[in-house]
């Protein structure tokens, strides 16, 4: 029964290879060498928000570990 639904939504051919020939129009290309500061920008929106992740579960895990070692010692 999902097969037959999935097939009865695929989109002929030749609207496919339509539509593919229309984006490649629209989406511009690359616009060449990227600055230095581009560069950076790039690396902390793909990475910065791991890193301010890791920093959070490092902070949060050290304050429940003294949290336990007081509560033991009580």
């Amino acid at each position: 029964m999902f097969a037959a639904a999935m097939t009865a939504t695929v989109a002929p051919a030749g609207l496919v290879a339509g539509v593919w020939s229309l984006l490649l129009h629209v989406v511009p290309w690359h616009f060449g060498k990227l600055h230095t500061y581009e560069n950076v920008l790039a690396l902390l929106l793909a990475f910065g928000p791991f890193v301010i992740l890791a920093l959070v579960i490092v902070l949060r895990r050290r304050d429940d570990d003294e949290d336990d070692i007081e509560a033991s010692g009580e």
